[in-house]
């Protein structure tokens, strides 16, 4: 059936429209990225409600080396920040994968990652600018398997991974457009790789990944996920307000462990370092299965459940 030439304009009209929409936000998301990412100082200075988010959101018992993995068949840097003691560690360690936000190269944001790996982890992130998709964090995972197998990346002259990368024992992080990556990063696991737990900071909502085109589907999550957001402008009018955030909580199936919570004082882009204390409990406890990091999830008085820098909590863990 033909559309009448007034219903014809009036369809490109919408059209135009929705497309203005979506690259206005898709604007707005890149000028959230373009502000500092990380401060350096964050671990001493972010305000904590609670002994074990302190615990957590200080330095780890390990200094950190890095190493960076050039382009060559990956389509953009690679870097990787591990303990500088690795080898002497008994056995591999846990991974963590990480998803950029818009904007938010790997390189931008160095301090989040050295945090992260002072407790023990090899975090691998890149500067790729498109992580929505998940399809960086997959290469990101042969990668892994490529060092733990002894491959020595050009430019290096050791490879102090080998040996030392655990894959059956892995986590995914990521931010705003890099929440959708992590779910999408978790429906795109590769053979020999168990992820074990996840973490997502103000991820964009479903409507607005539709319209970005960065689809995602929380139904398909089968690992322990945590969800944060903020109470802030940007994420309660943008990208994640708390009714967005219940939705993809509620799409995860009841039968994954999950827990969400909003910080109070803070605001979208602040989101990436903000939540840290309680995104490096959520993987010491399920990467490394530390019974203090647990406490602050779940148990006879979970600590996010009082901690007064947070609200809106909700959780299925068994307490």
């Amino acid at each position: 059936m033909s559309v009448p030439k007034r219903g014809r304009r009036v369809l490109m009209w919408v059209g135009i429209v929705l497309a203005t929409i979506g690259l206005l936000v898709a604007g707005v998301l890149a000028w959230l990225a373009a502000s500092p990412a990380v401060p350096t100082d964050y671990t001493r200075t972010v305000a904590t409600g609670g002994p074990i988010e302190a615990r957590y959101l200080a330095q780890g018992p390990h200094k950190v080396s890095n190493r960076t993995v050039d382009a060559m068949q990956y389509f953009s840097p690679y870097r990787l920040w591990f303990p500088e003691d690795i080898m002497a560690m008994t056995g591999p360690l846990p991974v963590v994968l990480v998803a950029n936000g818009t904007g938010i190269k790997a390189a931008k944001y160095p301090a989040w990652f050295e945090h992260l790996a002072s407790w023990g982890f090899i975090v691998i992130g890149t500067d790729d600018e498109y992580a929505w998709s998940g399809f960086s964090q997959g290469l990101g995972q042969r990668l892994l398997v490529r060092l733990h197998e002894g491959n020595v990346p050009s430019g290096w002259t050791d490879n102090p991974l080998s040996g030392k990368v655990d894959l059956g024992r892995v986590g995914v992080a990521g931010h705003s457009q890099g929440g959708a990556g992590v779910f999408n990063t978790l429906a795109q696991a590769n053979p020999g790789v168990t992820f074990k737990a996840a973490f997502a900071a103000s991820p964009a909502n479903l409507e607005l990944a539709k319209n970005l085109d960065w689809l995602y589907d929380p139904s398909k999550d089968s690992v322990p996920t945590l969800l944060v957001s903020s109470t802030g402008k940007a994420d309660e009018n943008l990208v994640t307000s708390l009714t967005q955030l219940r939705d993809i909580y509620g799409r995860i199936p009841a039968t994954t462990d999950k827990a969400m919570l909003r910080r109070n004082d803070g605001d979208h882009g602040d989101m990436l370092y903000l939540a840290d204390g309680y995104m490096t409990a959520w993987f010491v406890w399920h990467l490394q299965g530390d019974e203090g990091a647990k406490a602050a999830f779940a148990g006879t008085d979970p600590e996010i459940f009082h901690n007064s820098h947070y609200q809106d909590q909700e959780t299925n863990l068994r307490r």
